[in-house]
C-alpha cells in the first residue's frame, strides 16, 4: 500500500515483512509488551522490513515509547486498546512508517498536565527528517489532554520535507469541554485532533521557519464532537484537508470561549487547503479559524465548483484568504523539489460520501 499524496510511497513493512513482533503482554516492562517490541524494531539491521502486530490492549505508561526505526508497521488486531500511552516519531531515524488499526483511549482518568502524556502520537521532525514520512490509517483516537496527533519541524539545511498521510482515522472527545474552567486540580485542556507545526515563537513574527517543512494530507477522516483544530496549520507548514467530515466541534462553553469554537484552523503563517469536506454544526459556529494576530499571514484556499466544502445545520461558511491566491499542484511541486508530483484525487461531498466516511473511519 502507498499513502495518499505527495507522491509518497509510504510501505511500511511491506506486503512481505520479517516474522512480527507480537506484542502479547499489556504491561510496561519485559518481553512481549509494546515497549520492548519497538525496542526491538529500533535496535533491527539497516533495511529490515518489520511488523509490529498489538494482540492484546496495553495498560497506561507514564513513559514515551520512542522508535527510531525504519520501514515499519505498527497494527492491532482483535480490538486491541492502547490506554493513555505516547508514541513518539524521532524522524532523525524514524521513516517509511505505516501506523493502522490503532485504538488510543485515556483509560478512567482524564489525563491533566500532572498526569503525562497529553498527546498520542508525536512525531519529532525538529533534528532531521526522511524522504517518505509516515501514515497514519484507520485508526480511532479518544482525546487525551491536548492533541491526538502532533507534528513538529523545523528549517533545516537539506533536509527534506516532513511528508505526513493521515486517513480514515475517527477523532473523537468525550469531555470536548475538558473542565476548563476548573481551578482546582489543573485539568485545563488544549483539547484538538490534529496540528502540523513549524517551530519559531508565536510571539515574534521575526522569529519563524521561512520554509514550508511539512507536508500534510489529511483526507476522509472523522471528526466527532472535537473541540478544535481537525486540522491546524502553523509556522508555513501546508496541509491539505479534503473529503473529510466534521461534526458538532467546538466546546459547550465556547459562549464564553469563542476561540474553542473552530474546525479547522490556520494561524501564524500556516497554510491550508480545504475543499470538499463536510462541515455539519449544532449552533451557529465558525468552520475554519484563521489567526488575525498582527504580523501574521496565514492563508486559506477553500474548494471551488464540485469541490465546494459542504457547511449544514448552521456551519458558517469559511472566506478564502489566498493572499496571494494559492495554486494547490505548485505548493506541492515547489516545496518538494519534485516536477512531478500531484495533488491526490478528491471526490465532490455528498451526503453519501460524507455518510460512507463516517462509517468507515476509525480502527476496523
Amino acid at each position: 500500500m502507498s499513502a495518499i499524496g505527495f507522491g509518497m510511497n509510504v510501505t511500511g513493512g511491506g506486503k512481505k515483512p520479517e516474522p512480527p513482533i507480537e506484542v502479547t503482554k499489556g504491561g510496561n516492562e519485559g518481553p512481549g509488551t509494546l515497549a520492548a517490541a519497538i525496542q526491538k524494531a529500533n535496535e533491527a539491521k539497516a533495511g529490515s522490513q518489520m511488523e509490529i502486530v498489538i494482540q492484546t490492549h496495553i495498560s497506561a505508561n507514564k513513559k514515551d515509547l520512542v522508535v527510531r526505526a525504519q520501514n515499519l508497521t505498527i497494527r492491532a488486531v482483535g480490538g486491541a486498546v492502547i490506554t493513555h500511552n505516547h508514541l513518539v516519531f524521532d524522524c532523525r531515524k524514524a521513516d517509511n512508517i505505516l501506523l493502522q488499526d490503532l485504538r488510543f483511549e485515556p483509560g478512567e482518568s482524564r489525563p491533566n498536565r500532572k498526569n503525562p502524556p497529553r498527546d498520542a502520537i508525536s512525531i519529532d521532525g525538529t533534528q532531521g527528517r526522511g524522504k517518505k514520512g509516515f501514515w497514519i490509517d484507520h485508526c480511532f483516537f479518544e482525546a487525551f489532554f491536548d492533541l491526538s496527533v502532533t507534528a513538529n519541524t523545523k528549517d533545516l539545511k537539506g533536509a527534506p520535507p516532513l511528508l505526513l498521510t493521515v486517513s480514515y482515522c475517527h477523532f473523537h472527545d468525550n469531555d470536548p469541554g475538558g473542565n476548563e474552567n476548573s481551578k482546582d486540580d489543573d485539568t485545563t485542556v488544549n483539547h484538538g485532533s490534529l496540528g502540523i507545526h513549524g517551530a519559531g515563537s508565536k510571539n515574534n513574527p521575526k522569529d519563524v521557519d521561512q520554509e514550508t517543512n511539512a507536508y500534510a494530507t489529511v483526507c476522509r477522516n472523522f471528526f466527532d464532537h472535537v473541540r478544535r483544530r481537525s486540522p491546524r496549520s502553523s509556522n508555513q507548514t501546508f496541509v491539505h484537508a479534503f473529503n473529510n467530515v466534521l461534526e458538532k466541534w467546538g466546546s459547550p462553553n465556547a459562549i464564553d470561549d469563542p476561540k474553542q469554537a473552530n474546525g479547522m484552523s490556520a494561524g501564524h503563517f500556516g497554510i491550508l487547503a480545504a475543499e470538499a469536506n463536510y462541515f455539519y454544526a449544532d449552533s451557529f459556529k465558525p468552520t475554519i479559524e484563521i489567526s488575525e494576530r498582527k504580523g501574521e499571514a496565514p492563508r486559506l484556499l477553500v474548494g471551488t465548483g464540485d469541490l465546494v466544502n459542504q457547511y449544514r445545520n448552521k456551519a458558517l461558511s469559511a472566506e478564502n484568504f489566498g493572499k496571494p491566491p494559492i495554486d494547490i499542484r505548485q505548493e506541492y511541486r515547489d516545496g518538494l523539489n519534485d516536477k512531478k508530483a500531484e495533488i491526490p484525487h478528491r471526490d465532490p461531498m455528498t451526503d453519501a460520501l460524507s455518510e460512507t466516511i463516517k462509517k468507515e473511519a476509525g480502527a476496523r
